[in-house]
Parts: C-alpha cells; sequence; structure tokens
C-alpha cells in the first residue's frame, strides 16, 4: 500500500462511524442514521455562509513540540475547523518525522497553511526556549489579527453565540473580534485519561526504530492514596526515516477504520475551577488536600491550571509560555467559562503520564495519574468540544492524511 493510496471514506461511511460511535442498540440505528443526515446537510448548507463578525480576523496558533505526531493530526483539524488559519510548529528535537508535517498537507492539496521550525535554545537557561520560540513566532505573524499559543494537548472551545446561521469556523473569530483588549486568556479545565493506557498508535508511513527510554525512580505514594497503579517499565521512543511522499499509518486498526481522537472519547474533567463542585469535589478527594501527596508531586494536583492566552502580535515584545511577559501594562481580558474554556487533556493515557515524567524530571505526572486522574479529574461530563466539532468532521479531514487503512 502506497502513500496515494490513502483512506477517504465516502459520506455513507461517516455517517456509518457515526452510527457506530453513538447508537447502542439496533433500535436505535434509523433515529441515529437521520441525526448523521441532518448533521451533514446543516454543514454543507452552513458552509456558504460567513458570519459578518468574522470578516478580516486571521488567525493564528503556535505550539513547540516533541514527539507529538500521533495527537498533531486531531489538533490541526480541531482548530482548523474553528478558522485558524495558519499553524507554526516549533520542533524540539522530535524524532518522530514531525519536520514532514508541511509537506504531508501540501502533497494533498489541503488548504492548511503549517510551518515547522527548529526550537530556539538558550544555553544559559534551558528553561527559556520556549519563551524564545514564542516570541520569534509573534514577529513572524505581525499581520495576524490575532496569535495564539498553546500545546497540542489543548483545544480552545469557544461558546460564543450569534443569531446569525454562522458555521462553527466563525465562533472563535467573533468571539475574538468582540474584544478591544490586546491580550485575551482562556482559563483551563483538565480531562481525565478515561482509564486509557497507551498513546494513540499513529505515526508516519516509512522506516521505524525503537529506541528503550531510560526510566526514572518513580515517585514514593503512599498505597492507601493510589487509586490507580502505574509502571513506567518497558517504554521506548519512535525513530522514523519518513517516505516521500509523507502519509500517516496506524498500528493498530478496528473494523471501521475509526481514527482514534480526543475531543470525542475523553469526555469527563474535573469540576470548574472555584464554584461549588469544586469545593465539594476537593473536600470528596482526599489528594486533594493530603499533605503527603503534594510532597511527592512537588504541588498541589488539585491546583487549577494556568490556561494560555490569544495576543495581538504588534503590542507584545516578549510571550512566556501561558502570556505575554512584556510590555506589563498591556490591557488584558479574562473569558469566562460562559464564554469559553481551554481543554487540557493534561494525561491522555498512563503511558502518557510515565513520559512526562521522564521528559520534564518531575514527578507530579505520575503522583497526578496515581491520585486524581481517576477521581477529581473524572468529575463532570463535558462534550463541548465534541459537539461544536462533530467527530465524522475530524474523521474526514485526519483521514485525509492516511494511506489506505484496511
Amino acid at each position: 500500500m502506497t502513500c496515494q493510496e490513502k483512506y477517504s471514506p465516502s459520506i455513507n461511511m461517516i455517517v456509518l462511524l457515526f452510527i457506530a460511535a453513538f447508537c447502542d442498540s439496533v433500535v436505535k440505528v434509523a433515529e441515529c442514521l437521520r441525526t448523521a443526515q441532518g448533521v451533514l446537510k446543516e454543514t454543507a448548507q452552513a458552509e456558504a455562509k460567513t458570519c459578518a463578525c468574522s470578516e478580516g480576523v486571521k488567525l493564528v496558533v503556535c505550539t513547540q513540540v516533541k514527539n507529538e505526531v500521533a495527537y498533531l493530526p486531531e489538533w490541526i483539524a480541531y482548530h482548523h475547523a474553528l478558522g485558524i488559519q495558519k499553524f507554526v510548529i516549533y520542533d524540539d528535537g522530535s524524532t518522530d518525522g514531525v519536520g514532514s508535517f508541511a509537506k504531508l498537507y501540501s502533497a494533498r492539496n489541503m488548504t492548511v497553511d503549517i510551518e515547522v521550525l527548529p526550537a530556539l535554545t538558550d544555553v544559559r537557561d534551558p528553561f527559556m526556549g520556549q519563551t524564545l520560540s514564542f516570541t520569534d513566532c509573534l514577529k513572524r505573524n505581525k499581520d495576524a489579527t490575532w496569535v495564539g499559543v498553546l500545546d497540542v494537548d489543548e483545544f480552545f472551545v469557544p461558546k460564543f453565540t450569534t443569531t446569525e446561521p454562522c458555521r462553527a469556523k466563525d465562533s472563535l473569530k467573533c468571539l475574538l473580534n468582540g474584544v478591544e483588549e490586546d491580550h485575551v486568556h482562556f482559563s483551563e479545565v483538565r480531562f481525565s485519561s478515561t482509564g486509557r493506557l497507551r498513546n494513540f498508535d499513529i505515526r508516519f508511513n516509512g522506516k521505524h526504530t525503537r529506541k528503550p527510554l531510560t526510566s526514572t525512580t518513580m515517585p514514593s505514594v503512599d498505597k492507601q492514596l493510589v487509586e490507580q497503579d502505574l509502571s513506567c517499565s518497558g517504554l521506548s521512543e519512535d525513530s522514523v526515516t519518513v517516505t516521500d511522499p509523507p502519509c500517516l499509518t496506524m498500528g493498530v486498526v478496528n473494523p471501521l477504520g475509526h481514527i482514534p481522537t480526543l475531543t470525542q472519547s475523553n469526555v469527563w474533567r474535573q469540576p470548574l475551577p472555584g464554584t461549588t463542585d469544586d469545593y465539594e469535589a476537593r473536600a470528596r478527594v482526599v489528594a486533594c488536600h493530603d499533605p503527603r501527596v503534594e510532597a511527592a508531586a512537588k504541588w498541589n494536583v488539585c491546583t487549577p491550571g494556568p490556561g494560555k492566552s490569544f495576543v495581538r502580535p504588534g503590542r507584545c515584545n516578549t510571550y512566556w509560555v501561558h502570556a505575554c511577559h512584556e510590555p506589563a501594562t498591556l490591557s488584558s481580558k479574562q473569558i469566562r467559562f460562559e464564554e469559553g474554556q481551554l481543554n487540557h487533556y493534561y494525561l491522555r493515557s498512563a503511558e502518557a503520564a510515565c513520559k512526562k515524567m521522564i521528559q520534564w524530571k518531575k514527578p507530579d505526572p505520575v503522583v497526578y495519574y496515581q491520585t486524581v486522574d481517576k477521581s477529581y479529574m473524572h468529575f463532570v461530563e463535558d462534550r463541548s468540544a465534541s459537539k461544536l466539532v462533530p467527530g465524522m468532521l475530524l474523521q474526514q479531514e485526519i483521514a485525509k492524511l492516511f494511506r489506505g487503512l484496511v
């Protein structure tokens, strides 16, 4: 099977995928079929319409990655569906072929602007690398209306509503277009791993070699506080020589050829920070307030995440990881949860917890997985992202990047 024989499902296959995902009995098949056909019809009609509030808005997002090929296709497809026109990817020493991503899309004539650049580094302070990369991204994209910075495990979820018959593609543009300030910050909510043990097995087609990862010493957590066990032995890192033209492949394929996606499968999260549910959950989950957990993780595992931001590129001189640093007088707007949120799939699997611990040389991902991933981070069902960009649309876009699936 060559890369030219890419997987391109028909509308009927997309409908079938919808049925398989959402119908739990034969009785519901007819109802689900009508729903799926209705969604496809409404989507096609909406594609011909554009919200006036989105006109003239150019959105760019920047990220820095190390071996994230398995998750980039969904991240790009999802945010492109929200109107992001350009993706700037800084490669921090990946071995999984991420440098071929721009060619992967251009070879299929997909209208997604992707630029892959080497991550910038500071020999005096390794932790300043992301600041250098993201500040560079702002300088390169001064023609953009807004530049957003986020990781590949983070997804913007606007909740903008309008009386206009607009596409989902306009929701983020319209939300930002109504902001007078120069800096917009989205608060995050973290989602659980939903019991997944392994990362998605999506990779470039080519010659692969695997190198064992040297595990660090596992953090010591009192057994009474451990909700789910975790072993970080036997892990490896993939290195690939990508075929030309590039295409993606999957190691394990289900009978329908369904491509795994985070926004459709991981739908349980922590309570909204600062709410009554949050206070009740923290009181109920011992790890949220037990000093032994905080000592093992080196921080409180139930502390709200910092979130991520959009900024007007001409108004920010230096961008740190989560927000603009200079000038300090930059006007800023905090997006309320009623307006939008940042979905953070912090631990996508047990494997991800181990690899983050090894890569960051920090114990907290493993302690987090062991003590709160199954409870505090699995407290509220939230399908906001999956409804905003339906799974069938993600499947259509991501499938274009694959060789034929058996």
